[in-house]
């Protein structure tokens, strides 16, 4: 298509026959509309450049497949670091109290403080660990559709540290009393019992509670970022 048959075409083609036009004819005459300022031709060559149905995997899955996988490693590192950092503090605390026994009768013995005035107690982050744990277990099941653990088997060690979580959560049931009980309770009327997702019954248990207060923040940010950016997974509500 020379410059003088584009010029005409320009001027000359009808609404019908830019339904027609092929793909060199129609970019020609594109870049010649933008050449002269004709804004009126280039808009309509694009709305009647032709859609094609063509057959291919739905982007959905994909999505949600990254997005889920990019939450199992907060969710993962959540958990374990919680872990770590709770048996740490428990151990300090079991051992500073064993050195002020051994040392009780020592008036000159000297008992360091082991636990820094902004660090975390063993209870404070039991408490972490156990909301923490049970919301991301009941999202698990509810929202990716699998357990925890195989939820979490993509990450190297996933399913030892779900197992040794759940463990230390219900062998260290001092902490689960002492704390729970001082919690500032969590009003019924914040859940809408009458989901699928949810019990029919709410929880006596305070920690359990905020671990179901916890999932439903959980899924709410899910949904939200899945419908505008599904690769941004932010922190989800764990604290």
């Amino acid at each position: 298509m020379t410059k003088r048959s584009v010029e005409t075409d320009l001027d000359d083609l009808s609404e019908a026959m830019l339904d027609d036009l092929d793909a060199k004819s129609r970019v020609a005459l594109l870049l010649k509309a933008r050449e002269d300022n004709r804004d009126r031709w280039e808009e309509r060559l694009l709305e009647t450049i032709p859609t094609t149905v063509y057959r291919g995997k739905d982007p959905e899955y994909k999505r949600r497949a990254q997005l889920l996988h990019m939450i199992a490693k907060t969710v993962f590192t959540n958990l374990y670091t919680t872990f770590l950092e709770f048996e740490l503090v428990k151990s300090q605390n079991t051992s500073h109290a064993l050195q002020v026994l051994l040392t009780a009768s020592d008036d000159d013995a000297i008992h360091p403080n082991v636990s820094p005035e902004n660090e975390m107690s063993p209870s404070e982050l039991f408490i972490s660990l156990y909301i923490n744990f049970y919301a991301c277990k009941r999202f698990a099941r509810q929202i990716v559709g699998v357990d925890l653990e195989t939820w979490l088997a993509s990450r190297p060690a996933g399913q030892q540290v779900v197992a040794v979580v759940e463990e230390t959560l219900e062998t260290e049931s001092e902490y689960f009393e002492a704390e729970s009980q001082d919690l500032p309770e969590i009003s019924g009327d914040n859940f809408d019992l009458s989901r699928e997702d949810l019990p029919e019954k709410l929880p006596k248990n305070p920690l359990d509670r905020y671990a179901l207060d916890r999932y439903d923040s959980m899924k709410e940010t899910f949904e939200e970022q899945f419908e505008t950016s599904p690769l941004q997974t932010g922190h989800l509500g764990l604290k």
